[in-house]
């Protein structure tokens, strides 16, 4: 049978199993969820880029290397991370996810995220130590993160926060400074300010890049934090699909679908409908799942217009 409009949702009469309906939503613009890259909690010892990170020299990528200064001491237990080589005067810049085996007196713990800065004597060649991060689509940004010295021995750094090649906000952070693990320097107190890192806009491929360059006469290790807030855009004509499984003993329990996306409360049709799962279209063809049914829908103007739909049991 046919059912008219309940609520926004415009319930079509479609030919399908008789155990079953689709309902389709009129054609809106649909936000997603906001995604958070972690820095430290994504880090890889194998992987460069990974993911949407990149470590870099300059503009070049760096190799991974498992035991720095492996000849020249510093740890009790070798220390991957990635540099141009371990022992080399190109050894610099080096970035690694600490393991804890430090012999030196420093301020980081174990599984901090930190860089030693390059310098002309044991980065011969290299650029600036720079972490990427590159949006994996258009959207909205928040910059969160935090820098401070790895240890006190009289060195400095400036650090430089871009979105591509322009300048959001920047700092600097030396020996002897109020800054520290327990309460280092914010990225929000650059000198951009505190809106300097909030509210970015970004496009597929759009970097952010922290850079960092000595102001002695070498380099020296500094904690990075640093995390990425991503809203993607509200994408145009994705349609929420509703799909309820016919349950033959009256239950009226709402449940989710592989627990992928969110619930939410069907319309009253009647006590006979189980299951309400919302889904996005964002191709010509897509496949819906909820349990052990599915629906497809074999063109967008198909699936706009709910005149072919195809049910079975999976």
């Amino acid at each position: 049978m046919c059912i008219g409009q309940v609520h926004l949702s415009i319930i079509l009469c479609v030919g399908m199993v008789p155990s079953a309906r689709a309902v389709a939503i009129p054609p809106a613009s649909v936000a997603t969820a906001t995604q958070v890259f972690d820095f430290r909690s994504d880090w890889s010892d194998t992987q460069n880029p990974n993911g949407v990170w990149t470590l870099r020299e300059g503009v070049n990528l760096l190799p991974p290397v498992s035991s720095w200064q492996s000849a020249l001491g510093g740890w009790s237990t070798p220390q991957p991370g990635w540099a141009r080589s371990e022992n080399g005067n190109n050894r610099l810049p080096f970035w690694f996810r600490s393991n804890g085996s430090e012999t030196f007196v420093h301020d980081f713990e174990a599984g901090d995220v930190v860089v030693h800065t390059t310098d002309p004597a044991n980065g011969v060649g290299n650029g600036l130590a720079n972490a990427v991060w590159t949006s994996p689509g258009s959207g909205v940004i928040d910059v969160a993160g935090a820098v401070w010295m790895g240890r006190d021995i009289g060195r400095a750094n400036n650090w430089f926060l871009y979105r591509d090649q322009t300048l959001l906000t920047s700092g600097h952070i030396e020996s002897g400074d109020a800054f520290s693990r327990a309460s280092p320097m914010s990225l929000a107190q650059g000198s951009g300010g505190p809106n300097a890192v909030l509210n970015i806009s970004v496009s597929e491929g759009t970097t952010i890049q922290l850079e960092f360059e000595r102001t002695t006469t070498s380099g020296d290790f500094v904690g990075v934090n640093l995390s990425v807030d991503f809203t993607p855009d509200a994408v145009p004509g994705e349609i929420p699909i509703a799909w309820w499984r016919f349950d033959e003993s009256g239950g009226t329990t709402v449940e989710d679908c592989a627990g992928r996306y969110p619930l939410i409360t069907p319309p009253a049709i009647s006590s006979t409908w189980a299951m309400y799962c919302p889904w996005l279209a964002r191709v010509s063809q897509f496949r819906l799942g909820c349990k052990r049914r599915w629906s497809r829908m074999t063109t967008r103007s198909s699936l706009e217009n709910m005149t072919q739909v195809h049910s079975m049991d999976t």
